[in-house]
């Protein structure tokens, strides 16, 4: 590989676009929630529990989105595995009876067609170098 192939901006799929946007908005939506609810709920043992817990969600999303927007290779293999570990839990969910079908389809749609997305489109792999 010569230095000018090494070199030359690599170009974000439109997917992958897409995909950090969306985590992005999700990581803003969890920060805003958090102090939502620190205002709402004070600062009580419930109240901190959950600003903790929102914030952790809401920053990591954050941190995530900025790698997909980057083209890092650790967000593709993140983005993959939360995706698979969301997609387990929505099935268990259904499966010890937690929550219906229905309630969990969107959330099984948009992790199985994430995951599918990221191997199965051939620019994905290469623009993370992975």
């Amino acid at each position: 590989m010569d230095n000018m192939t090494m070199n030359a901006p690599r170009r974000r799929p439109l997917g992958i676009t897409i995909i950090a946007v969306l985590t992005a908005l999700s990581g803003i939506l969890a920060v805003i929630g958090a102090l939502t609810v620190l205002f709402a709920v004070g600062s009580g043992a419930i109240g901190i529990v959950l600003v903790v817990f929102a914030l952790i969600i809401g920053i990591a999303n954050l941190v995530l989105a900025y790698g997909l927007w980057t083209l890092k290779p650790w967000a593709f293999w993140a983005t993959v595995i939360l995706e698979a570990i969301g997609l387990v839990l929505a099935i268990v969910n259904i499966a010890t009876g937690r929550s219906t079908f229905a309630a969990q389809a969107v959330s099984i749609i948009i992790a199985a067609i994430i995951i599918i997305y990221m191997f199965a489109d051939s620019k994905v792999r290469p623009a993370f170098h992975v």
